[in-house]
């Protein structure tokens, strides 16, 4: 990208001060996410995969492996991404060139995967082949690196950033999640499920596709770089080894791509099959899966106000401490939702449990910035776009093997596929079974290897305090 083009003023930001301001925070890090969020949420997230089972009727095959390719093509497309923006130089940043150009290839990648034609099974296969790899092994690693640098490279004034990393989780989760856990549940009734319900869900999901343009821009316009207009020293510029090297022998950032991929990798098996476990174990249909979805978003209430808490918890024990404890206790309530045999009440109570421990999973920005500011110390220079998309490359494997295994588990188990909401339908033991396992028990691991990291970054820093 040419640097002369970003000075123009119609790419210009509108934030101009050097301290962090309130209309930066209303538009470009509360109301610019919250609606990116919403949207992506609908768009990305489990009622795709639905959409593939239940209204085009695909499973198995191709299907079953295209997360797990379409993700390694993201991620090895991510440590290009990253690489770019670390080479941008132009006066709106590094990161907000490349944020720009996902406003136009969101909406456009939103329209593609809903859009499947209704014709041979073959064709609808290419085209949703050749869709879900534009999103996820392209467009989304555009969106997601540029988006996650915002923050980092806000400010150095570590309050003023914290403060932005509670802001922007509430805007990109509470929100979202709310109104998602009302509103999307209860919409699949109303759009149908089956071949008679296509034509809705294009007219519903290309609206929804269109509506990213101006919530991305909101975030380009209400956002500022001020770290990277900051003066860079000479060694500001590092080869692809130098980088390699300052993340791969920084102990703080080792921690943290576990601490990333653990979290990615088992969260989404439990996101993965969400929709089919509320249907299928905790009832027998989409009619009265709907209901029961929204059952369980509400049992994760504690992940709204929980955000709240989170902070004065973190500055009261410190973060790493505050972190451990919360995923020991989403490991317990993950526990009891394993052991509750598809019991509703149960269920919900273990929900309950494991939300309140996984607010900690709103200091995971504050981790990032910190490691990035330790390689900064020891090295010299700043890795931001290359640590991410590193980081990007592993959680989107493995990410990508998480909803690779729930699919071909779906294919291999035998799933019945519904043809309309109401139809009744008891699927066999042994997908039942695997579906527990994927919401419930797997999820227990990763929360514990969390937890694991989180303890020894606390028992090390409080080492270094000592000794300092």
């Amino acid at each position: 990208m040419k640097k002369d083009i970003f000075s123009h003023r119609l790419l210009a930001s509108r934030i101009k001060s050097e301290e962090v301001q309130n209309s930066e925070r209303i538009f470009g890090y509360f109301i610019g996410p919250c609606l990116v969020s919403i949207v992506s949420m609908a768009l990305f997230g489990s009622y795709l995969i639905q959409f593939y089972t239940d209204v085009l009727s695909l499973t198995g095959g191709v299907l079953a492996w295209l997360p797990l390719t379409s993700n390694v093509i993201g991620g090895l497309m991510g440590l290009l991404v990253g690489g770019w923006i670390d080479r941008t130089r132009t006066v709106q940043g590094k990161a907000h060139p490349w944020l720009l150009l996902s406003a136009l290839l969101m909406p456009l990648s939103g329209l593609l995967l809903y859009n499947v034609p209704a014709t041979h099974v073959r064709l609808q296969s290419a085209w949703v082949i050749v869709s879900y790899i534009f999103y996820f092994g392209i467009v989304g690693a555009f969106n997601t690196l540029s988006h996650s640098l915002l923050i980092p490279l806000s400010t150095r004034n570590v309050e003023q950033r914290d403060r932005l990393v509670l802001l922007s989780s509430t805007a990109s989760s509470m929100i979202p999640g709310c109104l998602n856990t009302f509103v999307l549940p209860c919409a699949i009734r109303a759009i149908g499920i089956g071949t008679k319900a296509l034509k809705n869900w294009r007219t519903v999901m290309s609206l929804l596709a269109l509506l990213l343009l101006p919530a991305i821009l909101l975030e380009y316009y209400f956002t500022r770089e001020r770290i990277t207009e900051q003066p860079k020293p000479k060694t500001e510029q590092a080869d692809f080894l130098r980088r390699l090297n300052a993340c791969f022998t920084n102990r703080q950032w080792l921690l943290l791509l576990l601490f990333m991929v653990s979290q990615s990798f088992f969260s989404a098996f439990f996101s993965s099959s969400t929709i089919y476990y509320c249907n299928w174990i905790l009832c027998d249909s989409v009619y009265r899966g709907t209901e029961i979805q929204v059952l369980v978003h509400m049992a994760q209430a504690p992940m709204a106000f929980g955000m709240f808490l989170i902070w004065p918890a973190a500055r009261r024990f410190g973060k790493h401490r505050t972190a451990w404890f919360g995923y020991l206790l989403a490991a317990f309530g993950s526990l009891i939702m394993l052991l509750s045999s598809g019991d509703l009440n149960r269920t919900l109570i273990g929900l309950f449990i494991r939300s309140l421990g996984t607010t900690a999973n709103f200091l995971n920005t504050s981790f990032q910035a910190e490691a990035l500011d330790a390689i900064e110390t020891r090295s010299g220079f700043r890795a931001d776009g290359f640590s991410f998309s590193v980081i990007g490359i592993f959680q989107s494997a493995f990410t990508g093997i998480a909803q690779t295994i729930v699919l071909s588990g779906l294919g291999t188990f035998g799933y019945i596929a519904p043809h309309s909401v109401a139809e009744v339908i008891i699927q066999p033991q042994c997908l039942q079974s695997f579906l527990s396992l994927c919401f419930a028990g797997l999820p227990i691991l990763g929360f514990l290897i969390c937890a694991a990291v989180m303890f020894t970054q606390w028992k090390h820093s409080s080492k270094h305090r000592k000794y300092k």
